[in-house]
């Protein structure tokens, strides 16, 4: 297989590539296979801490204001 641009893999646009035959289901899922596993460079976020700690930013500035 040669190498896929990246641009024709993207998720949001891979179905349309298929369909204009630019790369085939097969090349997609080569492709994806071939993908590391970046697992390991992730990190977990809670969302819920987010939003709170947003509502207290923005209750902060409404008392400073």
């Amino acid at each position: 297989m040669a190498k896929i641009d990246e641009q024709l893999v993207d998720r949001r646009t891979v179905d349309r590539n298929i369909e204009k035959g630019l790369l085939t289901r097969k090349d997609y899922e080569a492709y994806l296979g071939k993908l590391k596993d970046s697992e390991d460079n992730a990190e977990t976020v809670s969302l819920e801490e987010d939003e709170v700690e947003a509502e207290g930013a923005d209750e902060a500035a409404e008392t400073e204001a």
